[in-house]
């Protein structure tokens, strides 16, 4: 998980993230991918499950997700980024293989 962890901080620092349900919902183009914390209500569910775009709940808790990219707490981010969306599922697949 450290390695996923490692890219979406790269991924923050390329300015490539949504981060929170107001900058998600304020975003009018199609993300390429929406990450939610498994603790994520399920109001912000609900409210970005009327998007299209493909999402996965991580099995990380809003603070150790917000850590990540440098936050107090995060329950839900949009990478928009079709590239590190794609590095990001690869490293979650290989970790499932893992464990």
């Amino acid at each position: 998980m450290n390695s996923f962890l490692s890219t979406l901080g790269l991924a923050r620092r390329a300015g490539k993230l949504l981060l929170g349900l107001k900058s998600i919902e304020s975003y009018r183009k199609p993300v390429a991918l929406i990450l939610y914390a498994q603790d994520a209500s399920p109001r912000v569910k609900r409210v970005l499950g009327e998007r299209t775009d493909p999402c996965i709940t991580l099995p990380l808790t809003k603070e150790q997700l917000g850590r990540s990219v440098g936050c107090s707490k995060a329950a839900v981010i949009a990478v928009i980024d079709a590239g590190f969306a794609g590095i990001l599922r690869k490293k979650l697949e290989l970790q499932e293989e893992n464990e």
